[in-house]
């Protein structure tokens, strides 16, 4: 997990991003990853990654620097265009992500999903696939079955082309009957079981999920070369499968005439989010849940004293919709938005400061706590851009505090 905020309003942009990166299987921790970049050395643009510090192994990093050798002098009129370019740019590079490496990984995804099917039945029926009775067979068609219901909650992922996920089972024919071989140790897996194994990877390929260890977010922000006003746009990305990247876009968010100012926290948000609306978001979400307690403890303690009141069963759930709505309001009336209008008129230094405050005010509640693994936390880099003077450094690891790395201009 990380932490990573960008502020911003007329003047320019934030962004700031923590140190901290999560090694697994043991979850340790180290201060010491980049995370924020500048995307183009003449581009007044930032990109900000999150989550899997590499995309298929390869590390986010290299995968930056080289879209920043292969940008150039180039600038587009519009953020939203370094954003595609840049997810063409992997999505097409067969240096970096060749078509046996994508493979690879999507063997190793698939190994990690069936796995789990067999290794539940090995509990139960023994380790030799080749003893299991039909009832072991008949219980795994059950838990596939079950699973298909995990699928249908996902919506259609929106870079997966129609029928894509039957494509890569098609093209991918050898991999996953070798990996079935592999894990069934031979035995003779009924038709309709096989079948059944296929449509799993055919929805891992076409449902809006992302295997947790190869989901990351992108974010890029900045002045395109026709906009007055800053923008950031927010990806969730995952593998390259069969030459496809697997990604997702979020609500872009921007300012407008209209929009003074917005603040965007990523990853682990809790606190900013309580900054941002007053309240912990697991407050907020207990609150609708205690109104629906006690109107239904009111109703019971009414239906006792009034045997013959009838009960409104939609009654409860009515009133929480209505009480949520009241409190959204609420919030946004009373704290967000003299918040957003004090951020509106923040110089860009103070821009600089909130967004880094953000981020230790995380750091801080993470090393508080006393139950969790402190997974944000080391040094915090900032950036900020607007559209006279570009990127600026503020504040980089490794360089001592405050500098200019990569920009020949100062912030004054």
């Amino acid at each position: 997990m990380t932490c990573e905020v960008v502020v911003m309003n007329k003047n320019g942009m934030a962004l700031a991003a923590d140190s901290a990166v999560t090694l697994t299987p043991h979850r340790k921790v180290y201060n010491h990853d980049e995370k924020l970049f500048q995307l183009g050395q003449h581009c007044p643009v930032g990109i900000l990654v999150y989550g899997a510090s590499d995309m298929i192994g390869v590390p986010w990093a290299t995968v930056i620097k080289l879209y920043r050798r292969k940008l150039a002098d180039t600038c587009f009129d519009h953020v939203h265009e370094y954003a595609r370019d840049f997810l063409a740019f992997i999505e097409s590079n067969d240096a970096l992500f060749s078509l046996e490496h994508q493979q690879r990984h999507f063997r190793s995804l698939m190994r990690a999903i069936w796995e789990n099917f067999v290794r539940l039945l090995q509990e139960d029926h023994g380790e030799s696939l080749k003893d299991w009775s039909s009832d072991a067979w008949d219980r795994l068609r059950s838990e596939i079955s079950e699973d298909a219901t995990y699928w249908e909650r996902y919506d259609p992922l929106e870079s997966a082309r129609q029928g894509f996920g039957d494509s890569v089972v098609d093209h991918y024919a050898k991999i996953l009957d070798d990996l079935e071989r592999e894990l069934f140790d031979e035995a003779d897996v009924p038709g309709d079981i096989s079948a059944a194994l296929r449509r799993v990877a055919r929805d891992s390929c076409d449902k809006h999920w992302f295997w947790p260890d190869q989901r990351s977010g992108i974010v890029i922000g900045g002045f395109g070369e026709m906009e007055a006003f800053p923008k950031l746009v927010h990806y969730e990305v995952g593998a390259i499968v069969d030459g496809v990247l697997r990604c997702s876009e979020f609500e872009p968010a921007e300012i407008t005439h209209d929009n003074d100012a917005n603040v965007t926290p990523l990853a682990q948000r809790g606190m900013i989010d309580l900054f941002y609306e007053g309240i912990h978001p697991c407050i907020r979400e207990k609150l609708a849940e205690c109104c629906a307690e006690a109107v239904r403890e009111v109703q019971s303690v009414t239906k006792a004293g009034h045997p013959d009141c009838p009960a409104d069963e939609a009654f409860p759930s009515e009133v929480v919709e209505r009480f949520t709505k009241l409190v959204k309001q609420q919030i946004y009336d009373t704290h967000t938005l003299p918040l957003l209008d004090s951020v509106g008129a923040l110089p860009m230094r103070e821009l600089a400061s909130l967004s880094e405050a953000l981020v230790n005010l995380t750091a801080f509640r993470a090393h508080m706590t006393a139950d969790e693994i402190q997974t944000v936390g080391g040094d915090v880099d900032v950036a900020l851009i607007s559209k006279g003077d570009g990127f600026v450094w503020v504040q980089r690891k490794d360089q001592g505090g405050f500098l200019h790395a990569e920009s020949s201009r100062s912030w004054r």
